[in-house]
C-alpha cells in the first residue's frame, strides 16, 4: 500500500502525469527497501504499550537484531542512497553522518522517551532521502539513467522483480 502512495506522489510530482520515468521507478523502489528495512523504528517507542496488548512487533519479537538492523541500516542506507543518487562528497559526508546519529541513538539509548526522540529523527531522515532523486534530477536530464554503472546495476536488479514493472 506505501508504495503506491509513493507512486502516486511520484506521478503527481513528475512533468508528465500519464507514466513514471525510469529515475522515478527507481526511486519509488528504493523507498520501499528503505521503508521496509527499516520501518520497525516507529516501533520502539511504545514497546512496553504494545507488549500489553499483545502485539508482537518487530522490536519485542527481536529486540537486539531489531536495533541493530536500524543501527547498521540507516548509515549503510546513507551511503548507498548518495552513491546511487550520486551525491556530491560533502553532502554524502553530512547524510552519512546523519545516518550514523539516528542509527547510533537506536542502538545506545534504549528508554521510551530516547527512543520518542530516535523517532523523530529517523523521521526527518527518512524525509531526507526522499531528496535525493530530486537532486539527481537537478543535475541530470529527468529522463536518463546515470552513466555510472552502480545506478545501472541497482536499475536492472530492482526492475527485474518489481511490482511497478506493469507502469
Amino acid at each position: 500500500m506505501y508504495g503506491y502512495a509513493e507512486l502516486g506522489g511520484t506521478l503527481i510530482a513528475s512533468c508528465d502525469h500519464s507514466k513514471v520515468s525510469k529515475t522515478g521507478k527507481l526511486a519509488v523502489q528504493l523507498t520501499i527497501a528503505v521503508f521496509t528495512s527499516t520501518v520497525h523504528c516507529q516501533d520502539f517507542k511504545d514497546v512496553e504499550g504494545n507488549r500489553l496488548i499483545g502485539r508482537r512487533t518487530v522490536p519485542i519479537m527481536f529486540p537486539i537484531a531489531s536495533r541493530l538492523v536500524v543501527g547498521l541500516g540507516l548509515p549503510i542506507w546513507s551511503y548507498l542512497l548518495c552513491c546511487i543518487w550520486d551525491i556530491d562528497r560533502f553532502c554524502t559526508l553530512a547524510f552519512v553522518v546523519y545516518g550514523c546519529f539516528v542509527g547510533g541513538r537506536f542502538l545506545c539509548f534504549r528508554t521510551r522517551d530516547a527512543d520518542k526522540w530516535s523517532c523523530k529523527y529517523y523521521s526527518v531522515w527518512f524525509s531526507l532521502h526522499h531528496m535525493l532523486p530530486g537532486y539527481w534530477n537537478y543535475f541530470h536530464d529527468s529522463s536518463e539513467l546515470r552513466g555510472g554503472e552502480l545506478l545501472q546495476q541497482t536499475w536492472d536488479l530492482f526492475s527485474g522483480t518489481s511490482l511497478l514493472k506493469t507502469f
